[in-house]
């Protein structure tokens, strides 16, 4: 009875040991809209890997794209609806490099590092910004997560957020931490920049 015991409590110990040190890698789609918005540019794959303390987010990097060679097709939208033209609005390459943009957050240290493409071999150190979410009441089905609905103005864009409670860790794409839950969607109010889940 006694070893039981033990072996119970053990078991206890450990489950509540590894539910603390939480630690995952999340996938998503991000678009890249700056010059016409509306999710018309290219598309990338982005991941967030995370533990308890810290994330790491990183978009538009060699090593997670497939297939490099569908991020040089141009990019086309619709110039005249009547006639039904087409114009080329983006004919460069790929949009990726070996290292891609990153941003890492010590929750610690309430500290972001950020490394954007670019600007040369620069890290740029920040406080967490402190963006004001609104919380909104409107919910809806990401995956088989229910997410709530958060909207902020925060560095000249207008943004939703949807993040997951069933996931309480307070990461996401780009610099979008310290929500109350795991942001599954995010993209500002001209679909210029659009992240989305793909899986965790």
């Amino acid at each position: 009875m006694y070893k039981q015991n033990q072996l119970l409590l053990f078991l206890f110990f450990s489950i509540i040991i590894s539910a603390q040190e939480k630690q995952g890698i999340v996938n998503y789609g991000y678009i890249k809209s700056l010059q016409l918005g509306q999710k018309q540019g290219k598309e990338f794959n982005a991941q967030l890997t995370f533990d308890t303390n810290h994330s790491y987010f990183v978009s538009e990097k060699d090593s997670l794209e497939t297939d490099l060679s569908k991020l040089v097709n141009p990019v086309y939208t619709e110039a005249n609806e009547e006639k039904g033209t087409l114009a080329i609005i983006d004919l460069s390459g790929t949009g990726t490099n070996s290292v891609g943009n990153q941003v890492y957050f010590d929750r610690e240290k309430d500290t972001l590092w950020s490394y954007v493409m670019g600007m040369g071999n620069i890290y740029v150190k920040e406080k967490r910004p402190t963006i004001n979410w609104k919380f909104e009441k409107e919910t809806k089905k990401i995956g088989k997560y229910t997410c709530n609905k958060a909207i902020a103005t925060f560095r000249g864009r207008d943004y939703t957020i949807w993040y997951t409670t069933a996931l309480p860790i307070p990461y996401g794409p780009w610099k979008f931490n310290g929500l109350p839950g795991l942001v599954l969607e995010a993209y500002d109010s001209d679909y210029k920049i659009y992240f989305y889940f793909k899986k965790y």
